[in-house]
């Protein structure tokens, strides 16, 4: 059984900043629970697809721009860049974000979310803002690395479904 983490073991706080960071990088840690986030709908109305999309787009390339190791993604290989996001992916597994569990083809990727933050809120109709955060961070990811994708949610927890799916197409080389 998949637990939340509780206590992690790979944060660092800076006292004098009030800051917590990622271990070992000077990515800043943001702690939002989900109740804030599905209610963060009401407060925003209209907009606030928008708004998680954007939140999620800045989380994702905030993440990415720490492990990306050169300045030109251009050089990187498909092969390299899945590699960084398959790492990415294993952080924010043990941050506490779900299972996930990148798949990849020609032309697609798939960001398979098991046991995701919006699977304790099933019974909410706004816990759908979880999952477009989550599709903002991973789109967000896929930018930085340099993959122009379209992306949308095509599983979902509060539909039904074991776990939410999350397809990005692009063009590929």
């Amino acid at each position: 059984m998949f637990k939340r983490v509780k206590k992690v073991e790979n944060v660092v706080l800076d006292e004098e900043k009030s800051h917590i960071y990622l271990k070992d990088t000077n990515l800043p840690l943001l702690m939002i629970r989900p109740e804030e986030l599905i209610e963060f709908g009401e407060l925003a109305g209209s907009e606030s697809v928008d708004i998680l999309i954007w939140v999620g787009k800045s989380i994702g390339k905030s993440i990415a721009k720490e492990f990306i190791k050169t300045s030109d993604v251009a050089v990187l290989k498909f092969r390299e860049k899945m590699k960084i996001i398959n790492s990415i992916l294993e952080i924010l597994q043990s941050l506490g974000y779900g299972i996930l569990v990148l798949n990849y083809g020609k032309g697609n990727i798939t960001i398979d979310v098991g046991n995701p933050l919006s699977k304790d809120y099933i019974d909410n109709i706004m816990a759908k803002n979880i999952c477009i955060i989550y599709n903002g961070i991973f789109t967000g990811l896929l930018e930085e690395i340099g993959i122009d994708s379209e992306g949308r949610e095509i599983n979902c927890v509060l539909k039904g479904a074991d776990m939410c799916s999350f397809q990005y197409e692009f063009e590929q080389d």
